[in-house]
């Protein structure tokens, strides 16, 4: 993917720069890596670290297997930085309503159906950027998305009202539904400027583009789709991928097992209600004048 090789490109920059341009592998040491990790980690987060030790260590175990070279991997040797706490911000669905309504104010006319399109399916931003009209069925209700991040190609279910958005648009003649060309690395960032504009005049400063697939994925988890569907439309190889959203079933969990909150204790209880029923009728009676308890 563009961005992919985008952000390989700034790594690999920058580990030239850390080991001083040295590209003989056999000098370089587990010792060398240790430092280069201690002295990164005093400007960059830990992800980026480690990030950058990712791609050090592919590059050593393709010159082991691929060129034949009789040299070790020092990045296996020596202990990365933590990673981050995973970051799990989607709007609720208040705040959906005054992103969407912002996008409506936007002078650019594609944002609506643009967000929309990622709010209602959880695709990856530079994803639903570049696709192209023969990708979409709007009779059946789906996308086509071919040669993505994690899979040869993934088919995405769109909701009607995208589906509806997406009719309205004008048809272009290179096929895209949304960009003016093919020729953009990013492709998202043909909507990054509308993008910080609407949410900010939507009050939501701390939103990022890619919050929305985390927007879908959260609330189509709250709206009772089970783990494995989700990872399905997300295009999440793994389930442990879905399971940061797990947390949001907390509430659902509680509801449920309160249904079976009486189960082994519906006798108990029902013998403990006549017996406060029984209790609540003699203090009644003995609450009485003596001259009408004296009929019962």
């Amino acid at each position: 993917a563009a961005n992919t090789h985008r952000r390989e490109k700034q790594l690999a920059s920058q580990l030239l720069k850390g080991f001083n341009g040295r590209n003989d592998l056999h000098s370089i040491t587990s010792l060398d890596v240790a430092d280069y990790r201690d002295l990164r980690l005093k400007d960059v987060s830990n992800t980026t670290v480690r990030l950058e030790l990712s791609l050090l260590s592919d590059i050593f175990n393709r010159a082991i297997q691929d060129w034949g070279l009789l040299i070790d991997n020092p990045v296996k040797k020596i202990k990365r930085p933590s990673p981050a706490p995973g970051r799990v911000r989607f709007c609720t669905e208040e705040e959906a309503g005054r992103l969407l309504a912002a996008c409506k104010e936007s002078q650019n006319q594609l944002l609506y159906p643009f967000i929309l399109l990622l709010m209602h399916t959880g695709m990856r931003p530079s994803e639903a950027a570049g696709l192209r009209w023969d990708q979409v069925d709007l009779a059946q209700r789906f996308v086509l998305l071919e040669k993505t991040k994690t899979a040869p190609f993934r088919r995405v279910p769109i909701t009607t009202p995208t589906a509806d958005a997406l009719k309205n648009l004008e048809l272009q003649e290179n096929g895209l539904i949304f960009l003016p060309d093919e020729k953009r690395l990013i492709k998202s960032d043909y909507f990054r400027k509308a993008f910080e504009t609407a949410r900010k005049r939507a009050g939501l400063n701390d939103l990022r583009m890619y919050d929305l697939r985390h927007t879908a994925a959260s609330h189509l988890l709250m709206a009772g789709v089970d783990l494995r569907t989700l990872a399905d439309i997300l295009g999440h190889r793994t389930m442990q991928m879905v399971m940061r959203y797990s947390h949001l079933l907390d509430d659902h969990k509680q509801e449920a097992v309160d249904r079976i909150a009486g189960l082994g204790l519906q006798k108990k209880e029902k013998m403990e209600k006549q017996r406060m029923r029984r209790c609540l009728i003699l203090y009644m009676i003995f609450s009485l004048p003596l001259n009408y308890q004296n009929t019962f």
